[in-house]
């Protein structure tokens, strides 16, 4: 037999296992989820757990970065608990990024401000976030709850309609647009800009946390409690906190909140200081 047909197959095998002949480093990078770059699908995220053995109720050691496209929105932006829900795939394999927060450089989960992009986001949108895997139910998989799994970061899709204008009003006004929405919901689901005078500072500015919380209505003497709107750690810097006095005029711009605390403009609102 001619000796050059044997060694044929030897080096075929020999070019393969070094790279010869198969593109080399030309090859697309795995997606193992250990890096934004090779971060899993929501299909791929959830055959990592199965791979995992995970059993129902069970979370895996590791955290991965989970990237898709927002196929609807699980849970609206909470202000209140600064998070969100998703549902990221497909219909046929739907991995669900539970109420995740914002994704800090330091590796912490902050919580998502109403003024932040991150409670903007829609179906159609496509976003990474970073967390474990566990199946909730049976079939079930996501992360876990309670802002455990953060967005790393996200890009608008092509239909994404951001929010009006904010809409100007007084105290009175934002009051019925509160009284005035549809069972259900705890908000509003566009920013307001209120305009009123403080009543009364019912959190001390926070240096720590750069927001203040203070009462409003539309006369700095209003005392009927149902004609007060509550503004909950509003972001403003320490000079602004210095003016920020029961009788000082002010436009409070955020979303509407009706919650456990009251009618309120929820944590993430911005102010400006009429003079």
């Amino acid at each position: 037999m001619n000796k050059k047909l044997i060694l044929l197959p030897a080096l075929l095998m020999l070019l393969t296992s070094c790279g010869g002949g198969g593109g080399g480093g030309g090859k697309p990078a795995k997606h193992d989820g250990k890096t934004e770059e090779t971060a899993f699908t929501a299909a791929e995220a959830i055959q990592a757990g199965k791979d995992l053995g995970l059993e129902v109720g069970q979370k895996s050691e590791d955290k991965f970065y989970i990237k898709d496209v927002v196929l609807s929105i699980k849970g609206a932006y909470s202000p209140s608990y600064g998070n969100i829900s998703l549902n990221l795939g497909t219909a046929d394999a739907t991995f669900i990024a539970f109420q995740v927060g914002k994704l800090a450089a330091d590796g912490t989960v902050k919580k998502i401000a109403a003024t932040d992009k991150e409670a903007e986001l829609q179906a159609g949108d496509t976003v990474c976030v970073y967390g474990q895997i566990t199946q909730y139910q049976t079939d079930v998989w996501e992360t876990p709850g309670q802002s455990a799994a953060g967005i790393v970061s996200y890009t608008f899709g092509p239909e994404h309609v951001s929010p009006a204008t904010d809409i100007e009003v007084n105290v009175a006004q934002a009051l019925t647009v509160i009284n005035g929405l549809a069972a259900g919901a705890t908000t509003s689901p566009q920013k307001y800009a209120v305009t009123g005078y403080i009543t009364e500072i019912t959190t001390e500015y926070s240096s720590k946390y750069g927001n203040i919380s203070f009462n409003m209505a539309d006369s700095a003497s209003e005392t009927d409690a149902s004609a007060i709107l509550g503004v909950y750690r509003c972001t403003c810097t320490e000079e602004q906190a210095a003016l920020l006095v029961a009788g000082a005029h002010v436009t409070v711009t955020g979303i509407l909140d009706n919650n456990s605390h009251g009618k309120q403009i929820a944590q993430g609102g911005t102010v400006v200081i009429s003079q």
